[in-house]
């Protein structure tokens, strides 16, 4: 027997398709079906005239139980037939949709579970990073607190080493002063100038190997002061200038005798040596005639030249070039000071970058009494009595070791045809910030450029300032500064930011102070100017691995404790930490104090570090500064004095 589902069964009434209401109605029509039967009889005898009128409702009645009667046992059986099929489909349909709502509730709960499994995996896993990044905070902390002490420890036992080591002057003064009077013999000094195309021509030049490509050999000048020893069938090795005095300071008197002047008392006599780079520039030839012709005394200047160009090249254009030939006119300044003038040509193809070239021009040098570089290109433009400007601003720093040193700005106005800058702006850029980039583990330390700054309220306008960094595009100093802190050559392909931090370090150690000058007077040209446009060298032979090799030459320099005798390495003056102290660099940390600037352009700097400069003018003596900068200053002088 089926199971009967009233109308208050809600399943059935919502999900099987005949419901029981629809199911009853279908019975009260088979119920009807005799009447049915029964007029369509109605309608047949009235066809055969069977039927009369008076019949009416009597005979109509009886006629119809008649046939209620005869066809009451087929239509019940057909009838129930219909309602057996009927409760079947039901069924079916029922059981088709608890199968139906059986799989759509398991497979709900099976993708609830899976999202509460997933939840909870995230979860743990976010709780989980938090707790790695608070333990690996924690972990960073104490190294950096580990650092920091051993900081302050390598720190003081530099500082104790050093005070031990007792004199920073140099020992063997009288080798030193034999050295230098053959150097002055060898290259003449009372002739205050000496041409090194003479050395070319007698085959006194020597080879070097590229630094990018070992199979290269280049020949080159030697050395000023240097000594070339013979070693038999091996080939011959140059001992430096740098290697007889060992990182120390010159005493003054050795310091005055490097200087070709017929008389080093007079200013105007002192003799200048000026280098600058060149690509292949075409106002090359303009610069140099500009660099004499503006200078107060031009006969006193030689200018070295080293110029990365390709003489079978349609663009070719030598440097040392008049305007016009000299057999037209012989009066030409280039013409009458031909040589005061020598031009080191280099195939691109054979390109070192700016590091080695500038080696390269530091080998031009014979015993000038100042020097000067300026540029990575020959577009710069200098004012009239550049030389004399420079010489009054060196001298009223009172030190032998004193840099004038600051980065080139554009000239607002200047005659491209002499390539002299008519306007001095007030402006000058003042060195004073560092930075580390790079992703760790490769991170190295750089210097940036900073913004021009305006320096009107600072007392020392009207003098050099003093600062912590130098620049490659202006550096004058005294001529020792060549022989004691020599380009290294075989550094290949570094950047202009790369070399100067590592210069700035290797100058600081042999005892250089740096300062910014009270006005430029030297200028480049704008980028953009008619028919040029500032190039830079770009390296060609220099290698992926040798850049690199490079590269961590100059990092493990940066961070040396310790001094050999390697000619191009850190000097025994004072040590790279206390550099690193002084100007706010952690270098185990990776990081530089970002307000040394504020520190530097108020003066602050100069007030504190001038009144240790030696009594003799050889520079300031760090040993007695007692200070270490960071952006909590007072709380570091005050820890400082209490240590």
């Amino acid at each position: 027997m089926r199971p009967r589902y009233d109308k208050d069964d809600r399943f059935a009434r919502s999900s099987a398709p005949y419901s029981s209401q629809r199911r009853q109605g279908m019975r009260d029509n088979f119920d009807l079906l005799p009447s049915t039967s029964y007029r369509a009889h109605r309608r047949t005898d009235r066809r055969n005239g069977m039927i009369t009128s008076s019949s009416s409702r009597v005979s109509r009645s009886g006629y119809r139980h008649q046939h209620r009667a005869f066809h009451h046992s087929d239509d019940v059986e057909s009838g129930q037939r219909q309602l057996d099929i009927l409760d079947d489909l039901i069924d079916d349909k029922k059981e088709y949709s608890h199968r139906r709502r059986t799989k759509r509730t398991s497979m709900s709960r099976r993708q609830h579970g899976e999202l509460l499994v997933f939840v909870k995996v995230f979860v743990s896993i976010i709780l989980l990073s938090a707790v790695l990044v608070a333990v690996v905070s924690f972990l960073f902390w104490v190294l950096y607190t580990l650092s920091c002490y051993a900081s302050s420890l390598s720190l003081r036992s530099s500082d104790d080493a050093l005070v031990e080591l007792g004199e920073e002057f140099v020992q063997n003064e009288d080798e030193i002063k034999q050295r230098i009077e053959l150097a002055s013999e060898q290259y003449g000094k009372e002739s205050a100038v000496h041409s090194i195309r003479s050395e070319e021509d007698q085959g006194l030049f020597e080879l070097i190997q590229h630094p990018g490509n070992p199979s290269i050999h280049l020949s080159v000048p030697t050395m000023y002061a240097s000594t070339i020893i013979d070693n038999g069938d091996l080939p011959p090795t140059t001992k430096l200038f740098r290697e007889y005095t060992s990182g120390k300071l010159l005493t003054p008197a050795l310091a005055s005798m490097i200087g070709a002047a017929e008389s080093s008392d007079e200013l105007s006599q002192r003799t200048i040596f000026v280098s600058i780079l060149s690509n292949n520039d075409r106002q090359c030839p303009i610069t140099i005639s500009n660099i004499l012709t503006s200078a107060y005394n031009p006969e006193r200047v030689r200018i070295g030249v080293v110029d990365v160009t390709d003489s079978e090249s349609l663009n070719y254009v030598p440097c040392d070039e008049p305007p016009q030939p000299c057999n037209l006119d012989p009066k030409q300044i280039m013409c009458r000071l031909s040589d005061n003038v020598y031009v080191y040509e280099i195939k691109p193809d054979i390109d070192a970058g700016t590091m080695f070239c500038r080696h390269i021009a530091n080998r031009m040098y014979r015993g000038e009494h100042y020097a000067l570089q300026v540029g990575y290109n020959s577009a710069i433009a200098f004012t009239d009595g550049w030389d004399e400007e420079l010489i009054a601003q060196f001298e009223q720093s009172s030190n032998e070791m004193a840099v004038i040193t600051t980065y080139l700005s554009d000239a607002t106005q200047y005659d491209q045809e002499i390539g002299d800058a008519v306007e001095v702006r007030p402006e000058r850029y003042t060195l004073c910030h560092a930075s580390f980039e790079g992703v760790m583990p490769n991170r190295h330390l750089i210097q940036l450029r900073q913004n021009q700054l305006e320096q009107v309220q600072s007392v020392y306008r009207k003098a050099p300032q003093l600062q912590p960094y130098w620049s490659s595009e202006l550096s004058f100093s005294r001529g020792h500064f060549i022989l004691n802190v020599p380009y290294d050559h075989s550094i290949c392909g570094l950047n202009e930011q790369e070399e100067e931090i590592s210069m700035v370090v290797r100058a600081f150690t042999h005892g250089y102070d740096f300062y910014t000058p009270t006005k430029s007077v030297i200028f480049r040209y704008p980028d953009g100017m008619e028919g040029f446009r500032r190039k830079k060298l770009k390296p060609k032979e220099c290698s992926s691995d040798a850049i690199v090799k490079s590269r961590h030459h100059l990092e493990k320099l940066l961070l040396a404790n310790e001094v050999d005798s390697d000619p191009y390495g850190l000097g025994l003056v004072r040590t790279s930490q206390q550099f690193y102290k002084c100007f706010g660099i952690h270098m185990n940390e990776h990081i530089t104090e970002h307000r040394m600037c504020e520190f530097v352009t108020s003066g602050n700097l100069h007030d504190e570090f001038i009144p240790h400069l030696r009594s003799n003018g050889m520079g300031i003596d760090y040993n007695g500064i007692n200070f270490r900068f960071h952006e909590l200053i007072s709380i570091h002088k005050d820890s400082e004095h209490m240590s």
